[in-house]
């Protein structure tokens, strides 16, 4: 028996800017989706500026004290073989 599996895996990033003055015009997050079970593929579309297979690049501003936090979603689907009812 094949089953068809989706795995889906969350990654949290927070950004903090402790500066009391200073904006951060320009922050980025590189974020390497996992090789696992044949490759992730990211998801998040939300502030990304750059998207290949298995890597993505998201961008934010940041203003004087201010907290983000943001969370990157990557999937992946694969099967798995079961012989019997003792592999369930």
């Amino acid at each position: 028996m094949t089953i068809n599996n989706k795995s889906v895996k969350r990654t949290t990033y927070v950004l903090k800017n402790n500066s009391t003055e200073r904006v951060v015009d320009k922050f980025y997050i590189d974020h390497v989706a996992d090789p696992g079970h044949k490759g992730y593929v990211v998801t998040t579309k939300e502030n990304s500026i750059k998207a290949v297979m298995g890597f993505s690049r998201f961008s934010f501003s940041l203003k004087p004290q201010q907290e983000i936090t943001f969370v990157v979603e990557e999937e992946a689907f694969f099967t798995t073989s079961q012989l019997g009812t003792r592999d369930l």
